[in-house]
């Protein structure tokens, strides 16, 4: 499987496969990606390990993310079993891991927020690559830009991530695409951008003109419309931990996560039993 040639590293040229981390999480690591490809289970690889891929920025790693479609998401829990793993599911929303030695290899299947699931896009539009000199593919750019948005709580917030990956592939990002996953939640993605041209603020042109004025004028839009409907709080969505729980529990606002998994469950099972 070949390098995708259109990296561009801040920090250098350093090896694909040069990551920082202890040997014996290394060769876990090694092993969780081999048996997955043997099986020939589709997945990509995300987390630290994409963040470094793109950028060349690095740090300690505490586990392995992949990205996988739902319904492969026993398949790829099996296949690790049967590597020595010991797989389960942790988050019936979003997540399933699978342990070896304390060490953590994460399959993702949806985003942490409950706000929807992993897609074809991931697969289709992946990267090759190689992770540890294992030949896999790396989670798009704008999937991995759209998951770090929304880690805004008060024990993590991956805006930083965010920025050195506008820095370091913001002049190739598929702009049209990155909208289109924020959808109705594009306030998170203007706050980000304000955010970066205040951080980077020579690093301004990496975002296109006429994606601020997009994104401004629905600003504007909304900024003389009042909000008409119930009090709801989207404040889940960002930090999931429990910092907004005061507001649902006592201060009677709406949980937009809770109505908004509620809703895409609906569908879904109303597709399933259509089909």
């Amino acid at each position: 499987m070949a390098e995708d040639p259109r990296r561009r590293w801040l920090g250098g040229d350093r090896a694909a496969h040069e990551f920082p981390i202890a040997q014996h999480i290394r060769k876990i690591f090694r092993r969780a990606l081999g048996a997955l490809n043997e099986a020939r289970v589709p997945y990509v690889v995300g987390g630290a390990f994409a963040l470094h891929w793109y950028s060349g920025f690095w740090r300690v790693v505490k586990d392995m993310d992949l990205y996988l479609l739902p319904d492969n998401t026993n398949w790829a829990m099996d296949v690790l079993d049967k590597a020595g793993f010991s797989a389960r599911v942790k988050h019936e929303q979003w997540l399933a891991e699978a342990l070896l030695n304390h060490e953590k290899v994460d399959l993702i299947f949806g985003m942490g927020n409950w706000l929807s699931y992993v897609d074809r896009n991931y697969l289709d539009r992946s990267r090759q690559g190689m992770v540890l000199g294992i030949p896999t593919r790396i989670v798009p750019v704008e999937e991995l830009i759209y998951s770090k948005a929304f880690v805004a709580s008060r024990e993590r917030y991956d805006a930083a991530d965010l920025f050195h990956l506008l820095v370091a592939t913001g002049s190739e990002l598929d702009w049209t695409h990155l909208m289109e996953l924020f959808g109705d939640n594009w306030e998170v993605l203007l706050s980000h951008l304000v955010m970066f041209r205040y951080v980077y603020p020579s690093h301004r042109e990496m975002i296109p003109s006429w994606v601020l004025d997009n994104l401004l004028a629905r600003l504007q839009r909304t900024r003389i419309q009042p909000w008409r409907d119930d009090k709801l709080c989207r404040g889940f969505l960002l930090d999931g931990i429990g910092t907004y729980s005061l507001d649902v529990k006592e201060w009677g606002y709406r949980d937009a996560r809770q109505e908004m998994w509620e809703k895409r469950e609906t569908q879904r099972f109303g597709k399933w039993k259509a089909a």
